[in-house]
Parts: structure tokens; C-alpha cells; sequence
């Protein structure tokens, strides 16, 4: 399947993550214009933003390997999904059985790894210059 190709970005309207990190089950539904994330050291907001990082290509904020991302209680395997505000929906994630072999779904069909590229706009729009590790290491954010 061939993602779509998106000119302009596109808001993340929904995300669930389960067995991700220190999240067994998690749904945020994000409302219109920017996110804030607030919570005590710990609580988990570098963990949504790391979610959020792997619906593009490559490893994440982090860059850790896959079976670092699931839960340390879980069964070995976890998911990140999000429905897009124009309802395209993009998840990835491990297999317990596979813990390093990426997984990806585009609108529900299993996909390349690849067929995220053609959605790096989402998180990254061209007007920006976002990079996600320096953004996790306290440097650099985005700026337009």
C-alpha cells in the first residue's frame, strides 16, 4: 500500500499507546491548536512525545531500540496509533514474539516501514526545522 501523500500537516487527532513505555493503556484525544504536556518528573510526557516520534521513520527520540520501548510489566510487544484530523490512521510497533521487528499500519493494512516517509510531514511540516533527539536532550525545538 502507498501512503498518502500529504502537502500540508497534518494535526494528530487522537493517540493510543498500549504496553508503551511506562503506559499500559493510554488514549489522548488532542483538541484544536497546540498540545501542552505538564506532569511531575516521571510522569511519562517525554514518553507521549517518543510515541509520537515513531509515527515517522527511524527510532524515535531516544533512538532505543525497539524492545526498550515496551512496557518492563507487558508481554514483551507494544503499539502506538493515531487517527490524524483528516482520519488517516498510522501505527507502529513490536510483537512480543518479534521485539525488534518493526511493525506498521496504514489505515489498518500492514506497511513497509518506509510508507511512514511519505507521512514525515505530519509530525515534521516543512516550515519547520524539528529534530526530535535534540528536543528529547533538552536543545534545540522547533522553530519556523
Amino acid at each position: 500500500m502507498t501512503a498518502p501523500a500529504l502537502t500540508d500537516a497534518m494535526a494528530v487527532a487522537r493517540l493510543l499507546l498500549t504496553d508503551f513505555r511506562s503506559y499500559g493503556e493510554a488514549t489522548l484525544h488532542a483538541g484544536p491548536g497546540f498540545v501542552v504536556l505538564t506532569g511531575e518528573n516521571g510522569a511519562g510526557k517525554t514518553n507521549i512525545l517518543e510515541a509520537v516520534s515513531l509515527l515517522a521513520p527511524g527510532r524515535g527520540l531516544r533512538g532505543a531500540s525497539l524492545s526498550e520501548m515496551a512496557r518492563a510489566a507487558g508481554p514483551g510487544g507494544f503499539a502506538v496509533a493515531a487517527r490524524l484530523e483528516d482520519g488517516l490512521e498510522i501505527g507502529t510497533g513490536a510483537l512480543a514474539g518479534q521485539p525488534e521487528r518493526r511493525q506498521v499500519r496504514v489505515n489498518g493494512a500492514a506497511s513497509a516501514a518506509n510508507a511512514l516517509a511519505g507521512l514525515l510531514t505530519v509530525l515534521c511540516p516543512p516550515w519547520t526545522a524539528c529534530s526530535w533527539r535534540a528536543l528529547a536532550q533538552g536543545g534545540a525545538s522547533w522553530t519556523g
